[in-house]
């Protein structure tokens, strides 16, 4: 994830930190901790809640810690993620996921600085993200299904920062809608190619990751998973290609000894699979076995694709 904290995502799904826009007042401490490292407490005061009546501390004067590497160029690298993204800058907007005050502590001025759980840069109060955020929360696994079916299509269909990336989560690991409309969904998306090379990747990691059941070779959903990867074979997207081949390679198992289990569960699978022969898959196998990413694939793709009637 470019612009949130990774952690973001498990801190939305919980529902129980809250989350807050703030505004840098001050940086109170800021000291070298190693040669690449510095650290120190900033002050932020709350503008607003993002979350719903999880945050009981004061909205001024509120200390963060904070820690990020000294050096500008490896915070770049790194991702722009928790405070190596955030320029400690009075009067800039920042993101941060909290916890709440002990109810014994609430009322009194904090004396030693907060752990922040994420942080994220902001360009205004209602940025992208903040939006993004919102929607997200909204995902939650006491609507009725209906709503969770169309908010997560919503997300998935999207364009807000972190939203997309949680409609996947939602659909995958979360488990929030039924297995089956989640692999019609992720589906649709990572075969549109008018769809962003990223958005397309994360659909194929949720499909392979997240929605793939390994112990059901005779499930319906793995056979629509894995004649959607034959497909998408030729794509144009190089580096998609790669990962939709090595993807078949770990489905499939095509190394397993004759008559092991591993054998014998990927030919129980690949019984209900059709892929799609002609010109295409003759392309599309051309452009495998003459990329030096894949090519080392061909020879067992050709065997599979052969005993496909």
């Amino acid at each position: 994830m470019s612009i949130a904290d990774e952690n973001l995502l498990q801190i939305v799904a919980g529902n129980t930190a809250a989350i807050l826009v703030t505004r840098i007042r001050a940086v109170l401490e800021q000291i070298t901790l190693d040669e690449e490292t510095e650290g120190g407490v900033v002050e932020v005061e709350v503008l607003r809640e993002v979350t719903r009546e999880k945050w009981h501390g004061p909205s001024n004067k509120v200390p963060l810690g904070f820690s990020r590497s000294t050096s500008r160029a490896v915070r770049i690298r790194s991702g722009m993620q928790g405070f190596n993204g955030v320029e400690l800058t009075p009067g800039n907007l920042v993101l941060v996921a909290l916890l709440d005050i002990p109810e014994s502590e609430r009322g009194q001025p904090l004396t030693s600085p907060l752990s922040p759980l994420s942080v994220a840069p902001l360009g205004a109060p209602d940025d992208p993200l903040v939006r993004g955020v919102e929607k997200a929360l909204a995902i939650q696994p006491d609507k009725p299904e209906p709503v969770r079916l169309r908010l997560v299509r919503e997300a998935l269909d999207g364009t807000l920062p972190f939203l997309v990336e949680y409609g996947h989560y939602a659909a995958g690991r979360l488990g929030r809608i039924p297995r089956r409309a989640a692999v019609a969904m992720e589906l649709e998306l990572f075969e549109d190619e008018s769809r962003s090379p990223r958005d397309r990747a994360m659909a194929e990691a949720t499909l392979e990751l997240e929605l793939w059941r390994e112990d059901e070779p005779e499930d319906p959903e793995n056979r629509k998973i894995v004649e959607a990867f034959f497909r998408q074979l030729g794509t144009a997207d190089k580096e998609l290609r790669l990962h939709v081949v090595e993807a078949l390679h770990a489905m499939l198992d095509p190394d397993a000894a004759p008559g092991s289990e591993e054998a014998q569960r990927s030919e129980a699978l690949m019984k209900g699979v059709k892929i799609p022969k002609g010109p295409k898959l003759r392309a599309a196998m051309g452009a495998i076995a003459g990329d030096p990413s894949t090519s080392a694939h061909a020879p067992w793709l050709y065997r599979v694709i052969a005993k496909n009637p």
